[in-house]
């Protein structure tokens, strides 16, 4: 006899395992015969189902460094990989964020990572500022079969990085009915910027006998879009300087500078160099950057060493001595506007007597805004008394007009000399000295040159005069 044995569903609603007993027994005659038990399971089971997984790597490292001189398209390659067992997986891939710190308001510093940069919400501030070039990436979609990978290849163009800054692409991959990966590509275009200045007087003077070494204190500024290592090299009489002791000029080898921030740095010039007082020596610091050697500025600073015995004699007569009246300092047209203030050239007699300079010369260059090469002399006596400076501009000024100095302590350029230098046109008479290049000579009546100024070398423009960052219109260089 066959037996069926039904489990009601709601007993087995859950997967496990069940086991049951069943126990039979026969009624036979009124007499119950002993009873046999069965015992029987049943397991109840989940269907199987498949979670789709991929892993996204990078391969080769996420950052990619350019200089902005030698810009070129950046390229990255990453590896999708089923790491499930769905077969036939579909990976969609796009571009979720591409961004530059200089589209943004806020910078983006190249020590803080992306990571932080998405947990502290700032990326959520990028939406204005998606660039207007696209990166292109390809394939955007792949299917792969389990534990299979296939390459795919993220090209930031170039035209995109040409600004310079740091640049932050994020890919997602997402499978179909999986969870996203993500990546975060970055290239660094440095765009280098630097500024080197003087903080102290640029010319100094000091004695023959005097021991102690002369130094200037520098600034050192990076106006670039990244972090820059400057390194420093020195001429004297167009000969480079080796630093150290042995060179006799002290100064760092190197700094590194966050962008838009400085250091001041010291320049220390040994005695050993200032042993020769028939001269000024002077010394041109430049300043290179390392992200691109072709950016660099330069400073060149003065050291004039006098000869005290001289002085002290009184040997100033009418045939002065080399070096004993010296510019100590020009104010100039820093943008040449027609509307700029009055140039003007102090003089300084460092003599223990006065000095006249009736017959002396002053012989001028000029490259820009028009080449200006003449040689004007002094028509008639201008005094310039033991210890004191005397003014020549090139316009009536407050100070030119009696407000601080008499009318002999003023020699005015553009009356006396207005043909010669052009200054009969107001539009000129402001640029005699221009960040375009120039040089000057002053000259004794025997023309024995007496001091220069200037930023030529050999006809040709060595350095740039400095631009006044709060007046924008004149500059003062000592």
């Amino acid at each position: 006899m066959d037996v069926t044995v039904t489990v009601p569903r709601l007993v087995i609603e859950h997967p496990g395992k069940y086991r049951f007993q069943l126990k039979l027994g026969v009624l036979f005659g009124g007499i119950r015969t002993p009873t046999s038990n069965v015992i029987f399971t049943v397991t109840v089971t989940s269907p199987i189902v498949i979670v789709p997984a991929i892993d996204l790597d990078i391969r080769g490292e996420p950052s990619q460094d350019l200089i902005i001189d030698e810009i070129r398209d950046a390229t990255f390659t990453m590896t999708v990989t089923n790491t499930s067992k769905a077969p036939n997986l579909k990976v969609d891939l796009e571009l979720q964020t591409y961004f530059s710190n200089q589209y943004l308001s806020i910078p983006i510093p190249t020590n803080v990572s992306l990571d932080l940069l998405l947990l502290s919400g700032s990326l959520s501030k990028l939406e204005p500022y998606l660039l207007p070039i696209t990166p292109r990436l390809a394939p955007t979609t792949v299917h792969l079969a389990p534990s299979a990978s296939e390459d795919v290849t993220l090209t930031i163009p170039e035209d995109m990085l040409r600004e310079g800054g740091y640049y932050v692409v994020s890919v997602s991959a997402k499978p179909e009915g999986g969870r996203a990966e993500w990546a975060n590509l970055i290239v660094n275009v440095a765009k280098a910027g630097v500024i080197l200045q003087v903080l102290d007087d640029f010319t100094q003077t000091t004695t023959a006998t005097e021991t102690e070494d002369i130094s200037y204190t520098l600034r050192i500024s990076n106006t670039g879009s990244v972090a820059d290592r400057i390194y420093f090299t020195v001429y004297k009489d167009a000969e480079r300087v080796t630093l150290g002791k042995e060179g006799g000029v002290l100064l760092s080898g190197e700094v590194e500078i966050w962008p838009d921030s400085y250091e001041d740095i010291t320049l220390t010039i040994s005695r050993t160099l200032l042993r020769d007082a028939s001269r000024p020596h002077a010394l041109r610091v430049v300043a290179t950057s390392h992200n691109d050697p072709n950016v660099k500025d330069s400073v060149t600073v003065i050291v004039i060493v006098t000869d005290r015995t001289q002085d002290e004699s009184g040997s100033n007569g009418s045939d002065p001595s080399i070096h004993k009246v010296v510019f100590s300092e020009i104010m100039f047209a820093s943008e040449g506007r027609e509307n700029s203030l009055p140039q003007w050239i102090e003089v300084f007699n460092n003599t223990n007597g006065e000095i006249n300079l009736r017959g002396w010369q002053l012989q001028w260059k000029r490259l820009q805004p028009a080449l200006l090469e003449v040689t004007t002399t002094f028509k008639e006596g201008f005094i310039i008394p033991s210890q004191r400076s005397r003014l020549l501009v090139t316009a009536l000024g407050r100070h030119s007009m009696g407000g601080d100095l008499s009318d002999d302590a003023v020699y005015q350029l553009h009356v006396l000399h207005a043909e010669e230098l052009g200054q009969n046109d107001i539009a000129n008479r402001n640029q005699l000295i221009t960040r375009g290049g120039f040089s000057l000579q002053l000259l004794t009546d025997e023309n024995d040159i007496v001091d220069h100024i200037g930023t030529l070398d050999e006809g040709a423009q060595a350095w740039q005069l400095p631009i006044c960052l709060i007046e924008g219109v004149r500059s003062s260089l000592i």
